[in-house]
């Protein structure tokens, strides 16, 4: 199953609807084996067509990731989920920002600038997430996201993220969006045109407790947002973010208000 589209609002309904009348019961889950799709356009990368949909949280979780953190301290201020799932309840092995700046002694992103700078054809300019890990079993945080592959073609960067699993729920609709600020990041810093991005998860599945929630975005119960976010005027600001996150006694709230003041993050209804 593979669904095109140009907005993740349209993609997101499309995916709901194909996980409510096609998914297999596996594990508590409704699922798609070797499933994803193909956004057109980057700068519609934002579904809120999720009911409930959290701009506090896509903010801060993008704060979090870009600023190259990995501990619960600041995370668990959007969501108690990351600090459920740390083996040692004070950092996160799932946190992608760590992974792709820091984590393995070199700056992933930067090699992947550096890469296609030399060569814009190269087919290795790959950032790798998911790692050999002998405690994959004992683990709660075993990463999500194999790979991202960035792809310089026609002027265009492209961008194909590959994950061994995918909630449909509470992980799509925010991984998405880092993956895509990336990859508008990287386009800009090599100076072309924002590409596709294309999205393959090995299972996309939504849970039983969530599957009502997903059939109701299928069906249009929900009136979704328009939300523009300008990548260069998020990290130009990053510092500040990361100072209201932690030292707010209302981040959740103090994050939107700011992103909107600033001009980093438009919102608007859906046409």
């Amino acid at each position: 199953m593979h669904v095109v589209g140009k907005s993740m609002n349209d993609i997101y309904r499309q995916l709901c609807g194909k996980i409510s009348v096609q998914g297999q019961d596996v594990a508590g889950t409704k699922e798609l084996l070797n499933s994803g799709f193909t956004l057109l356009d980057i700068t519609e990368n934002v579904p809120t067509a999720r009911t409930r949909y959290s701009l506090a949280y896509m903010l801060g979780e993008l704060a979090w990731y870009f600023t190259g953190r990995d501990d619960v301290e600041f995370i668990s201020k959007f969501s108690s989920f990351w600090k459920r799932i740390s083996d040692d309840g004070a950092t996160n092995r799932s946190a992608y920002g760590a992974i792709v700046f820091n984590r393995y002694g070199f700056d992933q992103v930067e090699q992947v600038i550096d890469t296609l700078t030399r060569d814009p054809s190269s087919r290795r300019a790959i950032i790798n997430f998911n790692v050999p890990n002998p405690w994959r079993f004992e683990t709660k945080d075993e990463i999500c996201t194999i790979a991202l592959v960035f792809e310089l073609r026609d002027g265009k960067l492209d961008c194909t993220g590959i994950m061994r699993s995918n909630d449909i729920w509470l992980g799509t609709p925010y991984d998405v969006v880092f993956f895509t600020e990336l990859q508008k990041y990287i386009a800009n810093v090599l100076g072309v045109a924002y590409g596709k991005y294309t999205h393959f998860a090995v299972s996309l599945h939504a849970y039983t407790r969530d599957i009502d929630s997903v059939r109701g975005v299928w069906c249009g119960e929900h009136t979704a947002q328009h939300v523009k976010l300008n990548i260069e005027e998020f990290l130009a600001h990053i510092s500040e973010i990361e100072q209201i996150v932690m030292s707010s006694n209302a981040p959740r709230e103090d994050i939107v208000n700011y992103c909107l003041d600033k001009g980093i993050m438009e919102v608007t209804d859906e046409d």
